[in-house]
């Protein structure tokens, strides 16, 4: 008895601070970048802007989420409400003086046009969560995705002055993989949204239903997989980076079936697996590193 109250105690926890601090995401959008700048011939060049992405993601989210919770209270899980009026504010202090200590420790420099994205993206993150901007009809799930792929994939080339120098046909097709793949992995979170989302913002679980909004999830998934196996079949991009993240992308089809939705629906684990999918990225990273220095 004692140990299963135990067990279930340190798992609450686990997922509130993995779930709720945003850390996977931030980790997974360090992962993306780094695979971006593999993909398209940069080796670790974008390393440094991989920590300034995973700082930034942290700091949004965690911004977004306080002031929704702050604005938009009932836009939100109970829950998470509780625990941002608890520690949202220590949270994004927390990850600001992360994001100030990656900026005062490596060396980034900052064009015309970095900084011109960077507001941008400030701007629609901002907007997102005040206005906000998630509310529109039909605009919460392009608005995540689009945003990601912008940070993960564009943002870092432009970052590092390298936009001139990469094949412009293979950076469109990366940043169409990662935004199927945002948009797939984010619908299961719209679906577990119904309860609290506005019928006017016309999500696609709205639009279409449970069943068949999972089921898209998994074309959307699919189709991200699809653009990576055919860049490295067809010698585009380095084979371990475009064949793992085919594999992976195969891997989280599964994750956003309505088989498995409705298995683990009244369980966080679910959405702490679809944060985990992004952070798996590692694996590949890894494995990228023990071949090449073989």
């Amino acid at each position: 008895m004692c140990k299963d109250i135990f067990y279930h105690l340190c798992t609450m926890l686990l997922e509130k601070f993995l779930g709720f601090t945003n850390i996977l995401i931030a980790l997974g959008a360090g992962a993306t970048v780094i695979l971006t700048g593999l993909s398209l011939g940069l080796k670790l060049e974008t390393l440094d802007s991989a920590y300034l992405v995973t700082a930034l993601t942290g700091l949004g989210y965690s911004a977004q989420r306080f002031i929704k919770v702050r604005s938009f209270p009932h836009t939100a899980r109970p829950v998470i409400v509780d625990f941002y009026k608890k520690f949202g504010l220590g949270l994004v202090i927390v990850w600001g003086c992360i994001l100030v200590a990656i900026l005062e420790y490596f060396d980034l420099s900052f064009t015309h046009d970095a900084y011109f994205m960077g507001g941008v993206l400030i701007l629609l993150g901002i907007s997102y969560a005040s206005f906000p901007l998630r509310e529109k009809p039909y605009l919460k799930l392009p608005l995540i995705s689009i945003v990601w792929a912008l940070t993960t994939v564009v943002f870092p080339v432009i970052l590092i002055d390298k936009i001139s120098t990469v094949y412009v046909g293979i950076l469109v097709a990366v940043f169409v993989s990662r935004t199927l793949y945002i948009a797939g992995i984010t619908i299961p979170f719209d679906v577990s949204d119904l309860e609290i989302d506005d019928l006017k913002m016309k999500t696609i679980p709205q639009v279409l239903g449970i069943e068949r909004a999972l089921v898209r999830a998994m074309w959307l998934v699919g189709g991200s997989g699809a653009v990576w196996g055919g860049l490295a079949l067809g010698g585009l991009i380095n084979p371990i980076i475009g064949y793992g993240l085919f594999i992976h992308a195969i891997i989280s089809i599964p994750f956003v079936s309505p088989k498995f939705f409705n298995k683990f629906k009244r369980n966080r684990h679910h959405t702490l697996l679809l944060d985990g999918m992004l952070s798996l990225q590692f694996v590949i990273l890894l494995s990228w590193y023990l071949i090449v220095q073989t």
